[in-house]
């Protein structure tokens, strides 16, 4: 639990920030400013920096466990990537490619998460 204390209070600030500096009327998630950008862009370097520093200090199993997370999280967001790629050119709308970030943390989580189910 003590390795997603720090994620987790980077992520709340970074969300509050962004938060406070979205401009009344606007949608921050279908068109944020440069801004809103830079603070996001920095939050996740910042987490990647996190997760890398945790990497480099775990022992044998927690390495098994980001190895399973990050083969789960390279081969989904390769399948959800050339499926819809497939599926936009029958006609599905475009996304924005920032997207496939969020596909691939939900990826790294859940091959995270099965790794711990088996590894436990």
């Amino acid at each position: 639990l003590e390795k997603w204390i720090a994620p987790g209070i980077l992520g709340g600030i970074v969300g509050f920030v962004v938060g406070l500096m979205a401009e009344p009327g606007s949608d921050p998630v279908r068109d944020p400013t440069l801004g809103q950008m830079q603070v996001l862009t920095a939050g996740g370097v910042l987490l990647i920096a996190l997760t890398l520093y945790d990497f480099w200090r775990s022992d044998e199993l927690e390495r098994r466990l980001y190895h399973a997370a990050a083969n789960t999280s390279f081969v989904g967001t390769g399948l959800v990537t050339l499926v819809y790629g497939l599926l936009q050119r029958m006609g599905w709308p475009d996304l924005n490619w920032a997207l496939v970030f969020v596909v691939m943390a939900a990826f790294y989580s859940a091959g995270w998460w099965g790794a711990w189910l088996r590894y436990r």
